[in-house]
């Protein structure tokens, strides 16, 4: 949207009329958006691209929803309008117990609220919430998580918690707070990228528990 204003700005600019940024962004949000996207329970799968970009005011999956893949770039910068996310009537993500797997930049630049996780996951790809608005400072992880690809969350928190399950942590985890706390519940080690937590000041202060 932010192309479209830019040209027709250029254009009537070039025609020497005035041109009021703010009014023609509220006129392209109009006329582009949708009021909401409502996923039906019976959606097992997204595919990559399915609603990227989109303008949705409002997201919702079912509460009782039986997804088990969502796509590459599935939900790439959709909340250009602020959208807001809710699982069944709850504001914030719930990724159920149905789902395996989330693509690559699937959630990247949304705004998700809450994001909490079933048992179930057993993959999350790199850069999968990247740039992600999430407003829980915990993120925890169910024993069914084996492997999480590198720069896959961006957020404030101070604890990450992955379960019995992990055996891989991609590196670039993007934490705005030097000091947290990350647990690790397993018997064998996981593989792990060359820096797994990195901060502003690129010298983290956090502590592995084991």
């Amino acid at each position: 949207i932010y192309d479209k204003v830019l040209d027709k700005a250029m254009e009537l600019s070039s025609m020497g009329i005035r041109v009021d940024e703010e009014s023609l962004v509220k006129q392209l949000e109009k006329k582009d958006s949708l009021d909401k996207l409502e996923l039906p329970s019976t959606l097992k799968k997204i595919g990559s691209y399915a609603f990227a970009n989109g303008r949705f005011r409002y997201i919702y999956f079912a509460s009782d929803n039986n997804l088990s893949t969502i796509g590459d770039y599935a939900f790439y910068n959709t909340s250009y309008l602020s959208s807001r996310i809710y699982t069944g009537n709850s504001e914030g993500l719930v990724v159920g117990r149905n789902m395996r797997s989330i693509g690559s930049y699937a959630f990247e630049g949304c705004d998700l609220g809450n994001v909490t996780f079933e048992e179930g996951i057993k993959e999350i790809a790199i850069c999968a919430f990247s740039g992600a608005e999430i407003s829980n400072t915990t993120l925890e992880f169910p024993n069914s998580l084996e492997k999480i690809g590198s720069g896959a969350f961006e957020g404030k928190f101070h604890t990450i918690k992955f379960g019995s399950g992990i055996k891989e942590i991609g590196g670039g985890f993007q934490m705005y707070y030097e000091q947290g706390k990350m647990y690790i519940n397993t018997k064998t080690p996981p593989k792990a990228g060359q820096i797994v937590v990195a901060t502003p000041d690129e010298r983290p202060n956090w502590i592995l528990y084991v």
